[in-house]
């Protein structure tokens, strides 16, 4: 049975709350929305590395997203080498080339980091992926 646990609640300046993110484990296990609070707040839930199959990001803003980062180099460090696919909008590539960039410059490189791999979501048609629909 898929369950949802909420990692955040807050918003973008809310200076109790983490960032609103949520993780769905089921037949997957998506983190959606990664916002700067919420690594620390996911990594009270869990520190295993290969949890996540997938990160969903719902839009670009910083309270979304600018988690992506040190999440990512933390699995990394703690010894992930399972693909992790990032699902988002149009572009999602690109974008999250330019902010691991601009986050740690080399430290996302094929022969550093385990495979990072975008998957743009067209709006209205979805994504299926295995038993879900994303």
């Amino acid at each position: 049975m898929a369950k949802l646990t909420f990692i955040g609640t807050g918003e973008a300046f809310d200076p109790e709350l983490p960032n609103t993110s949520v993780l769905y484990t089921g037949s997957k296990n998506i983190l959606v929305d990664c916002g700067f609070s919420v690594p620390h707040a996911f990594w009270r839930i869990t520190h295993d590395p290969n949890l996540l199959d997938a990160i969903y990001i719902t839009h670009i803003h910083a309270d979304h997203t600018f988690g992506l980062p040190a999440l990512l180099l933390w699995m990394r460090i703690a010894g992930r080498t399972r693909p992790l696919r990032i699902f988002g909008g149009s572009g999602v590539g690109t974008w999250l080339s330019r902010l691991l960039a601009l986050a740690y410059p080399g430290a996302y490189e094929p022969n550093k980091c385990f495979p990072i791999e975008p998957v743009p979501i067209r709006p209205r048609i979805g994504f299926v992926w295995d038993d879900l629909m994303i």
